[in-house]
């Protein structure tokens, strides 16, 4: 029976918001690390609606194991949920992560739907609940979840982007989301998925048939716009590429900046550079440290402003350190500022 909690109780109308650990139960993880992650998701989930303004108390809550679903009353506006919420809960997560040894880091896969739940002695029951963990099943959120490496992705049912994400009120940004079709057991649905902190949506990969998985999902893949033109270097330029001793260094002043050594936030610099910059860098990644920058370096010194991408969100995980500093002179001395 899911563990409930709360000082309301769902009886209607409502706002679901339900999160999943992704990868919780991989064979790397010990029960300890798996302890920590709980531990750490239900204090920033509390820290998150609190901060809002939304009081965690108030909320009705089931744990589940690998995730959480919490409830909120019919008067609270859900946009908060995509917002200010989700934006919280992004911030612990990193915050959980930055201190954590790699088997008790943390990635969230969020959904958040609204429609009609009814209580009963075993919990919530209702057409509305089903759908919300169903949309969370997505296989599109967990491979843009995989693809980022952001801290957490959020799916937006299509009523939530009917009532709420299309009218663009508040914080919501409508740019930021794209829509999936899928069908998750018996539910076919459409949806609306946002990686916060992106500069743009993640798109479905172009056009491929539907598959079907082991666990019999469906998806069908929809219509992506191109990749903007590719421009040439200036003719000019000095290319990383042609002067691997100057590479060398270009590394090495990489890594002596603590947040690109590590390979967590280094994944999380790689999902915050330009989208059409991120995923060209991502097939290219290796599991060495050294081979994994060079290869960054590389794909950023190949795109227009790439070189200057990475400072810039560089500098917003690092601030400007003396290594960041030292690492700009080095991109500097190749001629690509």
């Amino acid at each position: 029976m899911p563990r409930r909690y709360g000082e309301w109780t769902p009886n209607g109308l409502c706002s679901l918001f339900v999160c999943d650990i992704a990868s919780f139960g991989h064979r790397s993880r010990t029960d300890l690390d798996r302890r920590k992650i709980r531990t750490a998701l239900y204090e920033g989930l509390r820290a998150s609606f609190d901060d809002t303004g939304i009081p965690y108390d108030g909320c009705y809550r089931e744990d589940r194991g690998d995730g959480a679903m919490v409830v909120v009353p019919p008067s609270v506006d859900t946009a908060l949920l995509l917002t200010s919420v989700t934006g919280r809960l992004r911030a612990q997560v990193r915050q959980h992560n930055d201190v954590s040894v790699e088997p008790a880091r943390m990635r969230l896969r969020l959904a958040v739907h609204i429609g009609v739940a009814r209580s009963d002695a075993e919990g919530l029951v209702g057409t509305d609940v089903n759908h919300a963990f169903r949309i969370l099943e997505a296989p599109h959120l967990k491979e843009v979840l995989r693809m980022t490496g952001a801290e957490l992705a959020l799916i937006a049912s299509e009523r939530v982007h009917t009532d709420v994400i299309r009218h663009g009120l508040g914080l919501v940004n409508p740019a930021e989301y794209h829509r999936i079709d899928l069908r998750v057991k018996e539910t076919v649905t459409t949806a609306w998925i946002t990686v916060p902190g992106l500069a743009a949506p993640v798109r479905p990969v172009p056009a491929a048939p539907p598959t079907i998985t082991d666990a019999g999902v469906i998806v069908s893949a929809v219509p992506t716009a191109p990749d903007p033109p590719q421009l040439p270097p200036p003719p000019a330029a000095v290319t990383i590429a042609e002067r691997s001793p100057a590479l060398d260094d270009v590394v090495d002043r990489a890594l002596s900046v603590r947040q690109l050594r590590s390979r967590h936030l280094r994944d999380q610099i790689v999902a915050e550079l330009p989208l059409a910059l991120a995923t060209v860098i991502t097939p290219r990644r290796s599991d060495d440290d050294r081979t994994d920058m060079t290869a960054i370096l590389r794909t950023c010194e190949e795109h227009p402003n790439g070189l200057t991408d990475l400072l810039r969100v560089v500098r917003q995980f690092a601030g400007d350190s003396i290594q960041v500093d030292d690492l700009r002179k080095s991109i500097t001395e190749l001629g690509r500022t």
